[in-house]
């Protein structure tokens, strides 16, 4: 068994629950009863304080379950879900939470029209478990080589936040202990980015996953604390097998438990959602187990998060 996933499925507007490997039916079904998501692009869950957020790309707004234990039921009077608008979302496409901290972080995507929220910017929200509509960003990242940012993540060890900078092909990193500053880039050609849309990092082995759209792969980066300028990544993990078969066709997000050095990958063109083992050394068509298969309700999911906690 793994620990509760949970993925949005944008194709039935429903979240689904998961707690076993295999081509089973969710534990737990939220079917937007009350008012659904709308383009959902991004998830994010504080297994501390039991809160799970989903970032609307279709009305820049950020849906927050408190309860995320209680989503098994249509109602949003029951999970004391509430949708949090005017707080300048702009095509939100990534979601990272600090659990210690109590701190959202969240990517606005928008390059060209600017008047929903600032764009191509990372927003910080404190006191992220009790955000309110009238929430303000308590600080805005920015950066000349940050375009169209998408996934997120942040290294609490470090204190390194990790961005996914689709629209130039580049991973940018801000230091956040303290005033948020730039840090690094890592871009060109032997980087082998291309339309990066979410990363990972595992801070014990500090390695760096990038997922890219544009190559259906997750690059590797060793050393990622220090990654800097046209660094070429340690392997590829892709599913290919030489022979001309590839599983994945769409990918969409990932997660990855470090702790059980597991790394799950949402694949929106195959319904399906892989779970690779040995994440630190995994490499091309490495080992993994899928979760797919009409039982599954999975249907285009276009973001996924894990509560790693027992």
């Amino acid at each position: 068994s793994i620990q509760p996933l949970c993925t949005v499925s944008c194709g039935s507007a429903a979240l689904l629950v998961f707690g076993l490997q295999g081509k089973v039916p969710p534990g737990k079904i939220w079917s937007a009863g009350g008012s659904g998501f709308s383009s959902p692009e991004a998830m994010a869950i504080d297994p501390v304080k039991n809160v799970l957020y989903v970032a609307n790309q279709g009305t820049n707004t950020l849906s927050l379950f408190p309860s995320a234990d209680k989503i098994h039921v249509t109602l949003d009077v029951a999970t004391g879900k509430r949708d949090l608008s005017s707080i300048q979302l702009n095509r939100p496409a990534g979601l990272f939470v600090d659990t210690a901290q109590d701190r959202l972080y969240v990517s606005n995507s928008e390059s060209a029209d600017c008047s929903a929220g600032p764009c191509d910017t990372i927003l910080v929200f404190n006191n992220a478990s009790t955000l309110t509509s009238s929430a303000t960003a308590n600080q805005t990242l920015s950066h000349a080589q940050l375009s169209r940012p998408h996934g997120l993540t942040v290294d609490t060890t470090k204190n390194r936040l990790y961005a996914a900078s689709k629209g130039n092909n580049a991973m940018v990193a801000f230091s956040v202990a303290g005033v948020p500053i730039f840090s690094a880039v890592v871009t060109g050609s032997q980087s082998g980015l291309n339309d990066p849309i979410d990363v990972a990092v595992d801070s014990t082995r500090d390695i760096l996953y990038v997922l890219n759209e544009g190559a259906t792969e997750v690059l590797v980066f060793e050393n990622a604390s220090t990654l800097t300028g046209n660094e070429a990544p340690a392997r590829i993990i892709s599913g290919d097998d030489g022979a001309g078969n590839n599983f994945m066709v769409s990918p969409s997000a990932m997660f990855l438990d470090a702790e059980k050095d597991l790394l799950y990958l949402a694949d929106r063109g195959a319904n399906a959602v892989y779970v690779f083992l040995n994440a630190h050394s995994a490499k091309g068509p490495a080992a993994h187990k899928t979760l797919s298969g009409d039982k599954t309700g999975l249907l285009n999911p276009a973001a996924l998060t894990v509560n790693t906690t027992p």
